[in-house]
């Protein structure tokens, strides 16, 4: 039904405060729905507040013209939600088509409902578990790899546990070829990137002086070049449209460098800090670059390294064998154990989100509190 919103100015009767309460940009309005009914006031009061509403599609008519106006976005806060909609001049003969676009009340809201995110190196491990929680939480994900293999099968994986709104991309982005392919697919689909996660990396463990010339370039190519090109493509459009978040997954390594890992450990140093330059370039908008420092996390691949720690163990047990580990190699983790790809995934969930608006710049760490220095 449509529902005439009502001339008349004032305060929210006592038997009104039932109601779900929503503050507005637009006029700075105050709305509450109520038996079906929407109302708008000039002065909320917090008695109003009561929980959130998704109204994003939501459109506006005025009985004049039939003229119809969306609602664009919406931002949760724990006192409603702030409601863009496009141009607004008047509120004179403006109604609001509640009972076909309001789908359902939403006390928990979805943290990235409606935003587009691009997840690098995201058919494995941390990328894999970031690309998850995303589309969980509301998003569509524009994932990657380099075969239709892999790509298809994290496909297949998602869309099994009810996750479909997401699109692989089969690309090499360690090259400038890879990277336009990519690129020109998500152009293709027209939609803006609101959340760029940089997950794309290679690690191996070696001894420093058996790193040749040509190992020390892949690192830095993949690792830091890579993540480059996809800052360079996608924040400068978050910088126009005052509005977007960028992730780059580095390591607690490049603040603490690993002695067989040398190289790895110095190109997530320079994650870091390109991480911090970029944060400075959004200075005075709503954009946020933001590096996060993962400890050892049991991906895949770990799964892999600690599977041969107890084959060559002499008969000891897995929980043994990595206790050792972060005795022997890890002695400053508080927690003693590896991380599992979900508690990286929710931190890099958090800072994707609009509640992390306060987070800019930072090195925020994941990883167990290796890390000693405050």
């Amino acid at each position: 039904m449509s529902v005439e919103l009502p001339q008349k100015q004032g305060y929210a009767k006592k038997s009104q405060r039932n109601g779900i309460g929503l503050y507005t940009s637009w006029k700075d309005r105050f709305f509450v729905l109520q038996d079906g009914e929407i109302s708008y006031y000039t002065e909320p009061t917090k008695e109003v507040m009561k929980g959130s509403l998704s109204l994003i599609g939501c459109s506006l008519k005025n009985s004049n013209d039939s003229t119809e106006l969306l609602i664009e976005s919406s931002i949760g806060s724990q006192n409603g939600l702030n409601i863009k909609f496009t141009t607004v001049d008047e509120c004179e003969n403006w109604k609001v088509d509640i009972a076909k676009h309001i789908k359902h009340f939403n006390f928990n809201e979805k943290m990235l409902k409606g935003k587009t995110c691009v997840v690098t190196g995201s058919t494995s491990g941390i990328g894999k578990g970031i690309a998850r929680n995303y589309l969980k939480q509301g998003a569509f994900v524009f994932i990657g790899g380099r075969s239709d293999k892999t790509v298809n099968k994290t496909l297949e994986e998602f869309r099994s546990e009810g996750l479909t709104n997401v699109q692989g991309i089969v690309a090499d982005i360690t090259t400038t070829e890879g990277c336009k392919s990519f690129f020109s697919k998500v152009d293709e689909s027209g939609k803006f990137v609101d959340v760029l996660c940089n997950n794309m990396g290679v690690f191996d463990l070696q001894n420093f002086f058996e790193v040749t010339d040509e190992k020390w370039t892949e690192y830095f190519q993949t690792n830091v070049l890579t993540t480059v090109k996809f800052c360079r493509k996608f924040l400068k459009p978050m910088l126009e449209k005052n509005s977007g978040r960028v992730i780059i997954i580095s390591s607690e390594g490049g603040v603490k460098p690993i002695p067989d890992m040398i190289a790895y450990s110095t190109t997530k140093g320079a994650q870091i800090t390109l991480a911090r330059g970029l944060a400075e370039l959004t200075k005075g908008t709503n954009v946020t670059v933001n590096s996060l420092l993962p400890g050892p996390t049991m991906t895949e691949g770990v799964e892999t390294f600690v599977d041969g720690l107890v084959a060559e163990s002499n008969g000891a047990s897995r929980e043994d064998v990595i206790k050792k580990f972060f005795q022997d190699r890890e002695p400053t983790s508080l927690i003693q154990r590896f991380l599992r790809v979900e508690e990286v995934a929710n931190v890099a969930t958090f800072l994707a989100s609009d509640m992390s608006s306060g987070i800019n710049g930072a090195t925020q760490r994941v990883e167990g509190g290796i890390i000693r220095s405050t």
